[in-house]
């Protein structure tokens, strides 16, 4: 059974079907930006509670757990640091590091590995903005999928020959030159 006698139309249809694949991707784009706001909105809170309850405490007692959200190349990082400050020699004042928690499976870090970077009072609250922030990396991965799955779908049918039915029964193959 060819293309067009499994009930698909043929080449007249061609620029509908390429501009349904190019909205996708453009929808993906518009979704990653409401994702990227959504976990900055997320991170904010993570934030605010940092500051507050870091404000009295004496500076070992201090959270030093941090989330950063990045967009990138049309991308979305989102991921958890923890800082110290450094001082080197001579120095007026200290430098910060950040050293990047590796993370675990299914777009999520492993509890275990945000736990061991995070005061005792802070442990709660890292995991339920974790499980947040997983929610969004998850949605974020299915969208990329899908974006990849259309530009894919797109090169296929360009190198793809054309086929159109002149008559009825007869089908005649075009070469597309671009």
């Amino acid at each position: 059974m060819t293309y067009s006698e499994s009930g698909a139309k043929g080449g007249e249809n061609t620029p509908a079907r390429e501009a349904n694949l190019l909205g996708v991707i453009e929808e993906g784009k518009l979704r990653i930006a409401e994702l990227a706001e959504e976990a900055r909105a997320i991170a904010d809170d993570h934030w605010n509670f940092h500051y507050r309850e870091n404000a009295l405490l004496l500076p070992k007692q201090k959270g030093r757990l941090v989330v950063f959200i990045r967009e990138r190349k049309g991308g979305l990082e989102i991921s958890w640091a923890w800082f110290r400050f450094i001082k080197k020699e001579g120095a007026i004042k200290s430098e910060v590091r950040n050293n990047h928690i590796t993370k675990g499976r299914d777009h999520k870090y492993r509890p275990r590995s945000l736990a061991r970077h995070c005061k005792d009072w802070e442990v709660d609250h890292v995991l339920e903005i974790e499980s947040r922030l997983a929610e969004v990396r998850r949605e974020y991965s299915h969208i990329r999928q899908m974006m990849t799955s259309a530009k894919l779908a797109l090169k296929a049918s360009a190198k793809r020959p054309r086929v159109e039915r002149k008559n009825k029964g007869k089908l005649e193959y075009e070469e597309d030159v671009a």
